[in-house]
């Protein structure tokens, strides 16, 4: 089977994450994953006290078949506003070559 996969990887405010998997897998992504993190250096961090508070962040990690990963990125865009300045962004990568892909396509790379 020749199957083309990418992954979408979407930066969303910490709290939307579920959501943006939800609408994910909803649109046929498969293999997604919820990283915790915080945005480094953006011009977002807040001062306490004189110290930068880095706003944290749920990092989105969706493998999709190549022909749904638009679908994918819009439906995480709907639910976690990503357009919105401040709001995260979502980028489309291609996937060359995997391993241990066999619970999303069973063929992938052989």
């Amino acid at each position: 089977m020749d199957q083309t996969f990418e992954l979408v990887v979407a930066v969303v405010k910490r709290g939307m994450g579920d959501k943006a998997v939800a609408a994910a897998v909803e649109k046929g992504a498969r293999g997604v994953t919820i990283i915790s993190g915080r945005s480094a250096g953006s011009d977002e961090a807040e001062r306490v006290f004189g110290l930068a508070i880095e706003p944290e962040r749920d990092v989105i990690l969706a493998t999709s078949p190549r022909g749904i990963s638009d679908k994918v990125a819009e439906a995480i865009d709907e639910v976690a506003e990503v357009r919105t300045p401040g709001n995260g962004y979502i980028l489309i990568l291609p996937v060359a070559r995997g391993l241990s892909l066999s619970k999303l396509v069973p063929d992938f790379n052989r």
